[in-house]
């Protein structure tokens, strides 16, 4: 319920002859949810002037009133946030604390809600102001007026809020949206409020604390590479170089007679024998060796041999201790020399 005017409407007006003084108070109600409503009998004390010029004071009861109220649209819900009107404006302003932003700088948002014929207290709050990791929002008192022009009514809604950028790069402001019921024309309509892009520089401060995961980030990554490689070239300064370095280092240089070398070396050490072709009777393993002993030069070739030696090398590894459990887990016999006794 709001009672726009506080003051009384007076006038005259003449019924059959006799003219009557009339006073008008209105009240306008705004129905927040669907049903029955009544308005009860309200006692109305007047005075009035008597013919003789004395007051006459008495009591006269209003009649009273019942009416219901429902939802205009099938698309609204009691849950969802409207409100009726026959017309809205909005208006958006921007405002900044210098031309070129950068942390620290402030961004005013003005929006301003106008409706006829509805109240400043249903227009919808738009600016939810919730801070992020970018802007700070620190929202103003909203200012609601209502106001009556030659019978008219209309009502606005002023929201502003101050957003102070916390951290450079680009930063969007969100659009706001909300519905209102058209009355005049009985149709639900749309309103959205758009938002904005801005781009702030970063101060050395704002820089350093936006991106200090990275540079922790790096800093243990190259920190573990170093500790990587010092322990390796401690592990590797006292132990022979590994076997797949040596070859990397060979083909890299080109000397295929030192590539040689190493290849009977790696037979020599991980089969016992000195000639290729008696380490393995593989077809391809034959290839290769005819192959390298004729000397061609092709990496393909000393690739398969030394991975073929390493091979041979752990078959020959698994083959001893496979040997080896079996001898441990071997059952002696219960009489030792009972075969030679029979005999």
């Amino acid at each position: 319920a709001k009672q726009r005017n506080q003051l009384a409407t007076n006038y005259t007006e003449r019924v059959g002859g006799t003219t009557w003084s009339r006073q008008r108070w209105e009240i306008t109600l705004y129905p927040m949810a669907s049903g029955s409503f009544a308005i009860p009998t309200l006692p109305v004390t007047l005075k009035v002037s008597a013919p003789d010029g004395s007051n006459v004071t008495g009591t006269l009861y209003t009649q009273p009133i019942k009416f219901e109220a429902s939802l205009p649209s099938g698309l609204l819900s009691e849950e969802s946030p409207w409100f009726a009107a026959t017309d809205v404006e909005v208006e958006q302003k921007w405002q900044r604390s210098s031309n070129e932003l950068k942390v620290g700088d402030a961004i005013t948002r003005t929006v301003t809600i106008k409706a006829k014929d509805s109240l400043s207290v249903l227009l919808p709050n738009v600016l939810t102001n919730e801070s992020t990791q970018q802007y700070q929002a620190y929202p103003q008192p909203n200012r609601l007026v209502d106001t009556q022009e030659r019978g008219d009514y209309r009502s606005s809604r002023i929201e502003e809020s101050v957003y102070v950028i916390q951290q450079g790069g680009e930063l969007t402001l969100p659009e706001f949206s909300f519905q209102w019921w058209n009355s005049d024309k009985q149709r639900l309509e749309d309103v959205v409020i758009k938002g904005e892009v801005f781009e702030a520089k970063h101060t050395l401060q704002s820089f350093v604390k936006a991106y200090m995961p990275v540079f922790i980030t790096i800093g243990l990554v190259s920190l573990t590479c170093v500790l990587l490689f010092v322990v390796g070239k401690r592990y590797y300064a006292a132990r022979p170089t590994p076997t797949w370095l040596v070859m990397r280092r060979l083909f890299k240089q080109g000397d295929w007679a030192a590539l040689r070398t190493f290849i009977y070396t790696q037979l020599r050490y991980q089969t016992t024998e000195l000639e290729l072709s008696k380490a393995s009777i593989e077809k391809l393993w034959l290839d290769d060796s005819a192959a390298l002993q004729q000397g061609h030069e092709d990496k393909s070739v000393f690739k398969r041999l030394w991975k073929g030696l390493k091979k041979l090398a752990n078959g020959r590894s698994n083959s001893h201790v496979s040997h080896s459990i079996a001898g441990r887990l071997k059952i002696p016999k219960a009489l030792p020399d009972l075969k030679d006794k029979i005999k």
